[in-house]
Protein backbone atom coordinates (compact mmCIF):
# COMPACT_ATOMS: atom_id res chain seq x y z
CA UNK A 1 0.00 0.00 0.00
CA UNK A 2 1.50 3.33 -1.06
CA UNK A 3 0.30 5.27 2.00
CA UNK A 4 1.45 2.72 4.55
CA UNK A 5 4.09 3.84 7.02
CA UNK A 6 5.81 1.95 9.77
CA UNK A 7 7.38 3.36 12.91
CA UNK A 8 9.09 1.25 15.54
CA UNK A 9 9.54 2.72 19.01
CA UNK A 10 9.87 0.51 22.05
CA UNK A 11 7.60 1.77 24.84
CA UNK A 12 4.94 0.56 27.19
CA UNK A 13 1.24 1.30 26.81
CA UNK A 14 0.06 3.71 29.48
CA UNK A 15 -3.20 3.05 31.28
CA UNK A 16 -3.58 -0.57 30.20
CA UNK A 17 -4.86 -1.37 33.70
CA UNK A 18 -7.91 0.83 33.05
CA UNK A 19 -8.92 -1.06 29.89
CA UNK A 20 -7.87 -4.69 30.43
CA UNK A 21 -11.38 -5.74 31.57
CA UNK A 22 -12.84 -4.76 28.17
CA UNK A 23 -9.95 -5.58 25.85
CA UNK A 24 -7.12 -8.04 25.53
CA UNK A 25 -3.63 -7.80 24.06
CA UNK A 26 -1.64 -10.84 22.98
CA UNK A 27 2.12 -11.20 22.70
CA UNK A 28 3.10 -10.44 19.11
CA UNK A 29 -0.16 -8.65 18.32
CA UNK A 30 0.21 -5.56 16.15
CA UNK A 31 -1.41 -2.56 17.80
CA UNK A 32 -2.57 0.58 16.03
CA UNK A 33 -2.56 4.19 17.12
CA UNK A 34 -5.13 6.94 16.64
CA UNK A 35 -5.06 10.60 17.67
CA UNK A 36 -7.53 11.57 20.40
CA UNK A 37 -8.02 15.33 19.92
CA UNK A 38 -10.71 15.67 22.62
CA UNK A 39 -8.57 14.28 25.46
CA UNK A 40 -8.74 16.78 28.33
CA UNK A 41 -5.46 15.62 29.93
CA UNK A 42 -3.19 15.76 26.86
CA UNK A 43 -3.85 17.77 23.68
CA UNK A 44 -1.52 15.37 21.83
CA UNK A 45 -3.07 12.16 23.23
CA UNK A 46 -2.79 9.02 21.13
CA UNK A 47 -5.00 5.97 21.70
CA UNK A 48 -3.54 2.47 21.34
CA UNK A 49 -5.99 -0.10 19.94
CA UNK A 50 -5.84 -3.87 19.57
CA UNK A 51 -6.70 -5.80 16.41
CA UNK A 52 -10.38 -5.78 17.41
CA UNK A 53 -10.32 -1.97 17.40
CA UNK A 54 -10.76 -1.71 21.17
CA UNK A 55 -8.75 0.81 23.19
CA UNK A 56 -6.06 -0.85 25.30
CA UNK A 57 -4.39 2.34 26.58
CA UNK A 58 -2.48 5.40 25.46
CA UNK A 59 0.97 6.28 24.21
CA UNK A 60 3.00 7.58 27.20
CA UNK A 61 2.67 11.36 27.52
CA UNK A 62 6.41 11.90 27.00
CA UNK A 63 6.05 10.32 23.51
CA UNK A 64 2.54 11.49 22.62
CA UNK A 65 3.61 14.71 20.88
CA UNK A 66 5.94 12.77 18.55
CA UNK A 67 3.32 10.09 17.80
CA UNK A 68 0.63 12.74 17.32
CA UNK A 69 2.73 14.63 14.77
CA UNK A 70 3.67 11.43 12.94
CA UNK A 71 0.01 10.38 12.68
CA UNK A 72 -1.12 13.81 11.45
CA UNK A 73 1.68 13.95 8.88
CA UNK A 74 1.48 10.34 7.70
CA UNK A 75 -2.05 9.22 8.50
CA UNK A 76 -3.71 7.09 11.15
CA UNK A 77 -2.27 3.73 12.27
Amino acid sequence: MANEHELYIEASVRGYHAYFKDSTVYIGEILTCEVEPDNEHDPHAVLVKNQDGKCVGHVPIELSKTFHKFLLDCGEN
